[in-house]
């Protein structure tokens, strides 16, 4: 009896141990992410039909395309850039000889 009770007491230190040992990594691992793939890890921390990837895939896609369109308008307004700006920008030789 008492040998297994100190055999469970080293099971359950053993079991603490490794999750401590895991907590550790995944949060050395968390330092080197960005915290949009933290969040999209905790979303998604189970397979998903390609369909539904492929959705996601495109959501994400429009979200950062809306984004980007919508800082270009801003610079478009601070800037007061028009089609003679961009017919300019379009004759520049910028290339080095």
């Amino acid at each position: 009896m008492r040998k297994s009770v100190i055999l469970f007491i080293q099971v359950v230190l053993c079991i603490f141990d490794i999750h401590r040992i895991i907590k550790i990594t995944l949060m050395e691992a968390v330092g080197k992410l960005t915290n949009l793939q933290i969040e999209l890890l905790k979303l998604f921390q189970y397979n998903l039909p390609e369909n539904q990837l492929a959705e996601i895939k495109n959501m994400l896609a429009k979200y950062f395309a809306n984004s980007a369109t919508t800082e270009m308008d801003k610079l478009w307004e601070e800037n007061k850039w028009d089609n003679e700006t961009m017919k300019a920008w379009a004759s520049e030789h910028l290339r080095k000889k």
